[in-house]
């Protein structure tokens, strides 16, 4: 088990704040919703400035995953991975191009 944590880099806040997601309150890795890792995607928003939103999923050894934030055009967000404990840092990436 694996969690990926998304929010917003601090300093690019959202021009506008959108309504709530469906999978609130996931804004820590125990409350963390649950995704599957067949390619089909989760819509989460961004609806306070602070929001920071989890998403747990069950990785098998050697399998390649990809993990991605998009397409968002007026924030920057930065992409954290971490081991089954939910405190371990495996990655993270902030590179891709943001408001």
């Amino acid at each position: 088990m694996c969690s990926a944590r998304a929010r917003a880099v601090p300093g690019s806040a959202p021009r506008w704040i959108w309504p709530a997601d469906a999978f609130e309150s996931d804004d820590t890795s125990g409350t963390a919703s649950t995704i599957v890792a067949d390619g089909v995607g989760q819509d989460h928003t961004f609806h306070v400035v602070s929001d920071v939103d989890w998403a747990v999923f069950y990785a098998t050894a050697g399998t390649v995953y990809v993990i991605q934030t998009g397409p968002i055009d007026v924030v920057d967000t930065f992409l954290q991975l971490y081991g089954p404990d939910g405190l371990t840092l495996l990655s993270q990436d902030n590179d891709g191009a943001g408001a």
